[in-house]
């Protein structure tokens, strides 16, 4: 499992645990755009749900026309983009040095996208909740859906996963719930420190 240490500010990574976090994620183009889809959904339809959407102009343009955004071919790009950073923050988990460069970048290249007066609850909308458990009845998930965009997508993913057991869908959800939070804090890293023109890993 990936375990912030404050001390020098490095994450520790369990072999087991990565391997488990590979294995729960999926290849098929469909699935990926699915979750995307569910995440972005989640924090459109959430309580934060107007501010999230005056990020993407194009959502308010398709409800003022009475159309369905999710149906648009805008939406299937920007939940595509997300899965997709999770999918290269997999490919380089093994490599923390790298992992952490290629976040921080992804949050410098949000400075061209999103507003500099972006309140850091717009990114805690999209992040898990670590104090939450996604383990509980279907009311408890409900409630972290209204928070937690990103989780519950994931979540959503695993509990459709009939080969895993009991214990290994408890623990790929603490390990997903775990990565969330950590490509979210370097993102976010990102994004602040390019707003001031500075960027650690240059």
């Amino acid at each position: 499992m990936f375990r912030r240490i404050k001390k020098d500010h490095k994450w520790q990574c369990n072999p087991r645990y990565t391997a488990l976090l590979k294995s729960t994620w999926s290849d098929d183009f469909e699935v990926l755009f699915a979750l995307g889809a569910k995440m972005y959904i989640t924090a459109f339809e959430g309580p934060h749900g107007v501010a999230c959407k005056s990020l993407f102009p194009w959502v308010a343009k398709y409800e003022e026309a009475g159309e369905n955004y999710a149906d648009k071919s805008e939406f299937r790009l920007q939940a595509l983009r997300l899965v997709q950073t999770i999918v290269k923050a997999l490919d380089k988990v093994d490599d923390l040095q790298k992992l952490e460069a290629y976040l921080y970048a992804v949050g410098h290249r949000h400075v061209f996208y999103l507003p500099v007066w972006l309140d850091p609850v717009y990114w805690d909308v999209f992040k898990a909740s670590r104090a939450t458990s996604y383990l509980g009845q279907s009311t408890m998930l409900k409630s972290a859906s209204e928070r937690d965009a990103v989780q519950v997508g994931v979540n959503d993913h695993l509990h459709k996963l009939s080969k895993l057991s009991t214990d290994d869908l408890a623990r790929a959800t603490l390990i997903w719930t775990d990565i969330i939070e950590y490509i979210f804090e370097y993102v976010k890293e990102g994004f602040y420190d390019g707003l001031k023109g500075r960027n650690r890993f240059s």
